[in-house]
């Protein structure tokens, strides 16, 4: 997958993380033309808790 830029999710809460790596992998595949190709994806986490102190 040379060339393709490395993408980096910042998880909030889990469905929203989840989505987002579910439609880079599901694009990926449509825009590459490769059964399970996509993008090289770190994702970070901190717990969902320290967000809802906060609010």
């Amino acid at each position: 997958m040379s060339g393709l830029k490395h993408i980096g999710i910042v998880g909030v809460s889990s469905p929203g993380a989840a989505l987002c790596y579910q439609t880079i992998c599901t694009e990926g595949e449509k825009l590459l033309g490769e059964r399970y190709a996509h993008p090289e994806v770190s994702m970070h986490a901190f717990s969902f808790s320290s967000y809802m102190k906060r609010i």
